[in-house]
């Protein structure tokens, strides 16, 4: 089934580090790591055909993320190409593992087993390129994939 889960904004936190590990001219050579955490608690699903079933049970969803990755770039003038490996491991975990829900719609109570969810694989690749501008604005774009299917586009004004 197809299910999409609302969840009111919550807390989460994340701790990281990045670091140029050394130089050789204009190549770099660096990494990364990082931590996530949050704790949701969903108020209701949408099932198939637009049904609403509410959480009528103390569960909630505790989600967690390593994420590292090491690489290289070239300083090329303003451009900077970089390319490099990732590692994610995330993880999706609910507390209890049986929940209830009441879909009045259907005008029933149903309770429902859940499950713990990690991603399917771990190690990745990146690329992206950083274009520089009077050491005062930055434009970045970068592309990952494998463990992750994502494309990022950030842009920084220094004053």
């Amino acid at each position: 089934d197809d299910q999409l889960g609302f969840v009111p904004r919550k807390f989460s936190w994340a701790i990281g580090a990045k670091a140029m590990i050394f130089r050789i001219g204009d190549f770099i050579f660096g990494g990364d790591a990082k931590y996530f955490s949050t704790v949701q608690k969903p108020d209701f699903y949408v099932l198939e055909d637009g049904i609403p079933a509410f959480v009528t049970t103390r569960f909630h969803l505790t989600y967690r993320e390593i994420q590292a990755a090491l690489g290289a770039a070239y300083h090329f003038g303003n451009l900077i190409p970089y390319a490099g490996a990732t590692y994610l491991d995330a993880k999706l975990i609910p507390d209890p593992k049986i929940g209830g829900l009441d879909i009045p719609a259907l005008e029933i109570d149903h309770e429902f087993d859940a499950r713990s969810a990690k991603n399917r694989t771990q190690w990745g690749l990146y690329w992206g390129l950083t274009l520089l501008a009077a050491n005062k604005v930055s434009l970045n774009i970068e592309s990952r994939h494998f463990d992750q299917r994502d494309v990022n586009v950030s842009g920084q004004v220094r004053f």
